[in-house]
């Protein structure tokens, strides 16, 4: 939180609003966070929350206004406890899905390191880890538009279109996605249509948290094509890579060697 405190997210105890002087519930069995407009207490400013997932984990967060976001693992949202400015803004470093109540008068916004985002109301997904080359806008309801921090490129997006800016700028480009394998881990899947095993495993690894060690270089480059269950064991979703492939894995503590 903006005054140092932090909040583990364990366990099953919830949070309430009148227990803590707050304007926010955690349900810690349900894994999610709910905001309200009401404020807590004699708070004289509105301040900013940050939301860390680890990874192996997801979690669900309804923001002050309405605004839904699903948080992948390995990601970090910094936002708002309400809304009482012109815009709202939240930061997101890792993956992100917004389903964003419509309000005219206030913009919402996404930042990341590279990116902004901005709609009025719609269901779209960001990928923005910042250890990765590219960050990803996806477009799943309504119209949104990506802003490049650095050139200040501006584009549109249409349903099912995607933008694909790098971190350290360049030009924005705009294609057509299946928009199910991008938010396959918002609905308890991996949906792999066309994706090299090299992109496959950095998915597995932040779900698993577990580390990936390629002794086989050329196997990044080896494309599946299939549905798994986002919540099986890793050593199932393992043997069927290895039984559609010629490619062989070994666990060796959370490491995962590639051979």
């Amino acid at each position: 939180m903006e005054n140092g405190e932090q909040i583990l997210l364990g366990g099953e105890q919830e949070v309430k609003p009148e227990e803590e002087n707050r304007n926010f519930v955690i349900d810690r069995r349900k894994k999610n966070i709910v905001y309200t407009n009401r404020q807590g207490g004699e708070q004289k400013k509105w301040q900013y929350n940050t939301l860390e997932v680890p990874r192996g984990a997801e979690y669900e967060l309804i923001l002050a206004d309405g605004t839904y976001v699903w948080l992948n693992a390995d990601t970090r949202l910094r936002y708002p406890t309400c809304f009482n400015t012109d815009e709202r803004r939240v930061y997101l470093e890792g993956e992100a899905y917004f389903q964003v109540t419509k309000d005219t008068a206030h913009p919402f916004r996404v930042e990341s390191e590279a990116q902004v985002v901005e709609v009025l109301g719609t269901q779209f997904n960001v990928y923005a880890y910042g250890h990765e080359e590219r960050t990803y806008t996806t477009l799943v309801e309504g119209k949104v538009a990506v802003t490049a921090s650095a050139s200040g490129q501006h584009v549109q997006l249409m349903p099912g279109q995607q933008a694909s800016l790098g971190r350290q700028g360049g030009e924005i480009v705009v294609g057509e996605v299946n928009i199910q394998q991008v938010v396959d881990w918002k609905n308890g899947m991996f949906v792999f249509d066309d994706l090299s095993l090299e992109a496959i495993l950095r998915k597995v690894a932040r779900w698993y948290d577990v580390e990936v060690f390629y002794r086989n270089q050329q196997a990044k480059a080896i494309v599946f094509k299939g549905n798994l269950p986002r919540y099986g064991e890793l050593p199932e979703l393992l043997k069927v890579l290895e039984n559609s492939s010629e490619v062989h894995f070994s666990l060796k503590g959370n490491t995962l060697i590639v051979e």
